[in-house]
């Protein structure tokens, strides 16, 4: 049973492991290493009240309640 390029294709993109083969066909270990690290978001409850991005967080809110109302940008627009 022979496959043209364009069941090839469907049949890697439904199947989940299109990355996986394409970085086995060579070529794509830029791309590969990009998906790898990629940033994740962050679980803010599992994060200390001290941690940068909590505290950054935290100055983003207070900057955008002293906005006054009129101000599109203010905490409750």
């Amino acid at each position: 049973m022979s496959i043209d390029r364009r069941q090839f294709v469907k049949l890697m993109g439904s199947s989940g492991v299109a990355l996986y083969t394409l970085g086995m066909l060579g070529g794509c270990e830029s791309l590969l290493e990009q998906i790898r690290n990629r940033p994740t978001r962050k679980n803010i409850s599992t994060l200390a009240n001290n941690d940068p991005i909590v505290e950054a967080y935290r100055a983003a809110v207070s900057a955008m309640r002293a906005l006054p109302n009129s101000d599109r940008r203010n905490w409750t627009r």
